[in-house]
């Protein structure tokens, strides 16, 4: 089955709790409400990293992800991305990023591998489906930054079929497929250095829509993000992006932005307020101080009817498993967005 439909992961956990998004009296009646929400909705983070000296998801770590967190959170699954940071595009810079992404993929599979009774990976939403129905851990792969494919199109190939299934093409820095929202000066990146997409970049979304890949337009700049949505036959996700009216940083999205993701079909996964990412986190301007609620409200709801709403937009915590103790409730912070109606 094609992986373009995912997101729909995260609908399920969005939709049913849009109607309690009222103010709840106090925390325990929240975490009451959002337990049983829990019970009934597969609830799915779209986006999460690994560090390269990760230890293993067994054991409840320092870090913000592993199982026993993801339990006491009802977190049912997530995507796990073989992350490489951007760095020269030369024949030495490739052969690096190709062994740190095969370090990456061999941590995201060890999750299940070390754990059978506990996660297994997902090919498709009927996976998810399947292993959340089992009590386990789903556990999607997931690619940002495809510096490490180099410029060969087969590459696409050659990590679906060792199982990523969603695709975003850059991260902090330009690449050989796509201009990133954020150039790298030590690199000595040229702002626009390819009009949005590459000829490479445009060939690539025709065949990860081939493939079934979910293709994730997060931190691209806008000309990419307009350019992938006028090449692609399925609907994207914006995985784990902020919202520009919110915080204005060149990743976040705009109000157009957002429309053209709508009209696609896609899926917006907004930064939560209490997300690590600096760019989608508190800040003394948000409305209502950035609150949960107040903040959906403001992207989607009473305040910008006009917004992308509902099915479009989801929560997304981006925990980064390399932060330590302060941040250890990790997904256990879950129950509090899904009864606020965000997750």
């Amino acid at each position: 089955m094609k992986f373009e439909s995912v997101m729909a992961c995260a609908i399920i956990a969005v939709s049913p709790a849009i109607a309690l998004a009222a103010d709840l009296p106090s925390d325990a009646n929240l975490l009451a409400r959002a337990k049983e929400i829990h019970s009934r909705i597969i609830t799915f983070d779209s986006h999460l990293d690994l560090p390269f000296d990760y230890a293993g998801a067994s054991a409840d770590g320092k870090t913000q992800f592993d199982l026993p967190k993801t339990a006491r959170g009802q977190l049912k699954g997530a995507a796990i991305a073989v992350f490489v940071p951007q760095g020269p595009r030369t024949s030495e810079g490739y052969a690096k990023a190709r062994v740190d992404a095969e370090k990456k993929l061999a941590l995201i599979k060890a999750i299940a591998a070390e754990n059978p009774g506990r996660a297994a990976i997902a090919s498709s939403p009927a996976d998810v489906r399947r292993i959340s129905a089992q009590g386990k851990f789903a556990v999607v792969i997931s690619m940002l930054n495809v510096y490490p494919l180099g410029s060969e199109i087969g590459q696409l190939d050659e990590w679906y079929k060792r199982g990523v299934r969603i695709l975003g093409y850059t991260h902090a820095g330009n690449n050989d497929w796509a201009d990133s929202s954020r150039p790298s000066k030590p690199l000595n990146d040229k702002p626009g250095e390819h009009g949005g997409l590459s000829e490479l970049g445009k060939q690539g979304v025709a065949r990860l829509n081939d493939l079934g890949m979910l293709i994730d337009v997060s931190q691209l700049t806008t000309l990419a993000l307009k350019q992938v949505l006028a090449v692609t036959r399925a609907p994207v996700a914006a995985t784990h992006s902020g919202i520009r009216a919110i915080v204005d940083a060149p990743r976040n999205l705009s109000d157009e932005e957002l429309e053209l993701i709508k009209k696609n079909g896609g899926v917006v996964q907004q930064l939560s307020p209490q997300s690590p990412g600096s760019v989608g986190g508190r800040c003394a301007s948000c409305p209502g101080n950035g609150g949960t609620t107040r903040r959906f409200d403001f992207v989607c709801g009473k305040e910008n009817r006009n917004r992308p709403c509902r099915h479009f937009v989801g929560l997304q915590s981006r925990w980064r498993s390399s932060r330590v103790a302060e941040r250890r409730r990790g997904p256990e912070r879950n129950r509090r967005a899904s009864s606020a109606g965000l997750r």
